[in-house]
């Protein structure tokens, strides 16, 4: 009892489902304003891992992202999941800076404070049941914090 699909049914399914999650895994209330802040100081790049690029692109398009990112990096379209180095070095190569110019924020160790802090990058975990805090990760130190609308001050205070 076998089910045979073609490809563009399991393209449809896809998206189905991955749309059915995104109506319970909303936009944070404060990106729009954060991104709007943070761009007229600082070139953004969007670095993500999501196996269905088609996804990432709607999400873009629905809240007009793309105005905010120099680059997007979708782990679909490279091959590769954070915390491969590849994903970081493009956005770096993309954007023309320097590892040590950058500051990366992400929600999880594993893939985003260790691969970016893996290339040379400044991480910031978005923890949100934590506070402000500085943490130290390997060679480079990174900090912790718990709302994205503390974000620009942070980079102010860090001179970057």
């Amino acid at each position: 009892m076998g089910v045979t699909l073609k490809m563009e049914e399991l393209h449809d399914l896809a998206t189905i489902s991955i749309n059915a999650w995104a109506k319970h895994h909303p936009l944070d209330p404060e990106a729009i304003e954060v991104l709007e802040e943070l761009n007229s100081h600082y070139m953004l790049a969007l670095i993500t891992d999501f196996d269905h690029p088609p996804f990432i692109y709607s999400i873009i398009q629905r809240y007009n992202l793309d105005q905010y990112f120099r680059c997007i990096i979708i782990s679909g379209e490279e091959g590769v999941s954070k915390p491969n180095p590849k994903m970081f070095i493009r956005a770096l190569d993309e954007t023309g800076l320097r590892s040590e110019e950058v500051v990366y924020v992400g929600d999880s160790i594993e893939h985003d404070v260790e691969g970016a802090s893996g290339v040379g990058m400044i991480p910031i975990h978005i923890k949100r049941e934590q506070i402000k805090k500085v943490i130290k990760n390997g060679k480079n130190k990174g900090y912790i914090i718990n709302q994205l609308k503390i974000l620009p001050n942070l980079l102010l205070s860090l001179r970057l």
